[in-house]
């Protein structure tokens, strides 16, 4: 008997039992027994599969998010999401739209705007960066290269005013484009709300970072099948127990030093036997309907 340090969820009048993301049912077997919360039923297991949730979100505040659809079972309290959104970076300069004045060659300058990514290794930001390589006569801006694409979460408008330098009224016209690796983190999750049919809310421990606005979220967990529905209330995140050890020949489920619940397991055999017996009477009956009848003779 495995009594499990994970949760599980299953709703009533359904077969589909629903695991934390930090559990693996990798190793159940079909026939396994399961049991649930307080109850005294086991049910048998008829298969496991491991499934991938993956789901868009909206940032309502730093630590809540909304869900446009109904997850159900599928991210529960405890659970470890895997939280994803874009960063975008510089991809060109279309044009110089207003050269400004009184910019100097050599000028560090950068562009205005947008919501820059921080970088939690060092708390650093990294807007786009370019040099003046060449200036006219009054200061404004003929040639620059390119030194820092920057990261954004949120880019700037396409037309950019540009900051920094010996100079002012430089106006960029650019183009962003999205990072090709979109940015990762993992958060806990610390409740979840149906708030209507088609919304859910769900509340993380602790904050994402600041300006995102939207991303996806995606977790990994196992789902198994019973032999039958489940006939009482909701279990939602309940304590469970597994019984895989069986008898060679029948798969009788054997009983554990130290089982918690030994009449459960007995009473589990019982039926089993009972099934198994009854089965070889009909295919005796069988056996004795197809004998041909004795007859006296003369």
């Amino acid at each position: 008997m495995k009594i499990s340090n994970y949760n599980a969820s299953i709703l009533f009048d359904t077969n589909r039992v629903v695991s934390s993301s930090n559990d693996s049912w990798q190793v159940i077997k079909k026939g396994s027994l399961f049991r649930i919360g307080e109850d005294e039923e086991f049910y048998t297991i008829e298969k496991t599969n491991q499934i991938y949730f993956i789901k868009d979100f909206e940032v309502i505040s730093d630590n809540r998010l909304k869900i446009n659809s109904n997850v159900g079972l599928n991210i529960m309290v405890g659970d470890i999401l895997t939280i994803s959104y874009k960063e975008y970076e510089l991809w060109t300069v279309l044009d110089v739209l207003e050269k400004g004045k009184g910019y100097k060659v050599d000028d560090e300058v950068i562009l205005e705007g947008g919501d820059l990514s921080l970088d939690v290794s060092n708390n650093l930001t990294y807007p786009a960066k370019f040099n003046i390589t060449e200036v006219d006569e009054s200061g404004g801006i003929i040639l620059f290269g390119l030194k820092d694409n920057g990261k954004y979460i949120n880019s700037p408008e396409k037309t950019v005013k540009i900051n920094g330098g010996n100079g002012n009224g430089a106006v960029f016209e650019v183009e962003f484009k999205p990072v090709d690796d979109r940015k990762v983190l993992e958060i806990a999750v610390s409740s979840v709300n149906p708030k209507e049919k088609d919304i859910t809310i769900v509340d993380l421990d602790y904050s994402i970072p600041a300006k995102i606005r939207q991303g996806k979220l995606s977790l990994k967990k196992w789902e198994m099948f019973l032999d039958r529905n489940y006939r009482h209330f909701n279990k939602i995140n309940c304590p469970y127990s597994i019984s895989y050890d069986f008898s060679p020949n029948y798969n009788f489920p054997k009983m554990l030093k130290n089982t918690f619940t030994p009449e459960l397991v007995y009473n589990q055999f019982l039926l089993q036997l009972d099934g198994k017996l009854k089965e070889f009477e009909n295919k005796i009956v069988k056996l004795e309907n197809c004998l041909p009848s004795s007859s006296s003779s003369v």
